[in-house]
């Protein structure tokens, strides 16, 4: 008989042994989200089927809506997904909480959004992976899509990069100039690029600010990863401007295969009149860059259907969608 438990320390967790889809997640990842509450469902036997955290002390701002969120979301079958997500609804209702959106790990900084159409080529690094089934299961208990994302490849480098040249005369002349990661000051770089950051994301969808070393702490472990000539940083005498970060796609190795594929994660630029353009430049500049170093493709990975990196990778760059992702909501009233 399953049944449902609520945890108020994530490191409780780890009395419930869990197998198969629950098997790969640590109490310290809970731990570490700050999450509200914590919910948990097993069998007879003490054995976890299905978990989510929720939190609704920190979510952003949406309208009317008050939001709550569910996410670190993972169900053996449907049964224990239906418990799950039915009692994460009253929980959060309880709350005050009027929209319950999800998957999302607390903040759009950590793990969010199904894949809900995973097209035909293999997963990259850094990209969420989930089993078919589960958007399925939230469709089923109410849950509608609330945004879109896509990730899309470019198999053309040498021809994006056509422009770059001249596009990099005019950004000379405004005394902006474009530079490689320095690794030998891994962390001075990522202050730089959390204050663009911090800026440029302001009004993306469902942004929650975090602090600088929370930041910093969040991209420390995958310094091994990155290859410093792929990540660009553009500056000013006053400062940095803009930075596009990529990493090459290291699960293709993992796959016996040579890598041949570079990963743009993220574009982002100081709003000004100065810097106009100046995201389409780098996206130029990397292609040129990547197809000097051998690549033969480019994921621009996770862009929201309507931000700017997607209408970057539309109108400049020939590219075509490889996957399709989905952020879920649902009304939360009386009788939830």
């Amino acid at each position: 008989m399953e049944r449902l438990i609520s945890l108020s320390r994530p490191h409780q967790l780890a009395d419930f042994p869990a197998s198969g889809v629950l098997a790969d997640f640590a109490p310290d990842q809970l731990a570490r989200n700050g999450a509200d509450q914590v919910l948990l469902v097993v069998d007879e036997h003490r054995q976890a089927l299905g978990r989510c955290s929720l939190w609704w002390s920190n979510t952003p701002p949406y309208g009317s809506e008050r939001l709550g969120y569910i996410g670190q979301y993972a169900a053996s079958g449907r049964a224990a997904s239906d418990l799950l997500l039915r009692a994460a609804c009253r929980h959060l209702a309880d709350q005050g909480c009027t929209l319950a959106v999800g998957p999302i790990d607390g903040n759009t900084w950590h793990s969010y959004r199904f894949v809900t159409d995973p097209g035909n080529r293999p997963p990259f690094f850094m990209e969420p992976v989930n089993p078919p089934a589960w958007p399925q299961y939230w469709n089923e208990g109410g849950f509608k899509p609330l945004a879109g994302y896509t990730s899309a490849i470019n198999s053309d480098l040498g021809n994006s990069a056509r422009d770059f040249p001249r596009t990099n005369k005019r950004y000379a002349a405004l005394g902006i100039k474009v530079r490689h990661l320095q690794m030998a000051c891994y962390e001075k770089e990522l202050r730089n690029i959390y204050r663009i950051s911090a800026c440029a994301f302001t009004n993306n969808f469902l942004y929650t600010p975090i602090a600088e070393n929370e930041f910093v702490d969040l991209y420390a472990p995958i310094k091994a990863y990155i290859r410093p000539e792929m990540a660009l940083l553009a500056e000013d005498q006053q400062g940095p401007l803009a930075f596009l970060f990529a990493v090459p796609d290291i699960l293709q190795q993992e796959r016996g295969e040579a890598i041949d594929t570079a990963i743009i994660k993220t574009i982002a630029v100081m709003p000004s009149r100065k810097t106009q353009g100046l995201g389409a430049f780098l996206a130029a500049k990397a292609m040129f860059i990547y197809h000097e170093l051998g690549y033969r493709h480019c994921i621009h990975a996770l862009m929201h259907e309507h931000n700017a990196s997607q209408n970057v990778s539309r109108h400049q760059l020939k590219v075509q969608t490889i996957r399709r992702y989905s952020l879920f909501a649902k009304p939360l009233g009386a009788g939830t």
